[in-house]
């Protein structure tokens, strides 16, 4: 991804960020959202998560999972490293499998 469309992106999703998980980003400025969120994208585009659709569904994940869950826990890595999956299904998988690493965390 160009770094201008990166930055450009970050900022869209950080707009969003902000809206929907406002206790995950309280405290931080738009501008520092961002920036958190560009290697993200960048990681979740190497994935195969092209569309807005699914970098949306994929930042929402680093807001409940922590920044750099897909490359931090060994499950998420395990998902997306299935080339026999694709990629709308690795972030369909990595949803299902949050809701259970969330209830475990809650414990």
């Amino acid at each position: 991804m160009a770094r201008d469309r990166l930055a450009a992106v970050a900022q869209t999703l950080a707009d969003r960020l902000t809206q929907r998980h406002p206790q995950a980003c309280a405290g931080c400025g738009r501008e520092a959202i961002a920036s958190a969120l560009e290697p993200e994208i960048a990681f979740a585009h190497g994935q195969g998560f092209r569309s807005m659709q699914m970098l949306e569904r994929y930042v929402d994940l680093c807001a409940t999972l922590g920044f750099g869950f897909g490359e931090r826990e060994h499950w998420a890595r395990d998902i997306l490293s299935r080339r026999d999956l694709s990629p709308q299904t690795k972030l369909d998988r990595i949803e299902e499998t949050s809701i259970f690493v969330l209830l475990a965390r809650r414990r």
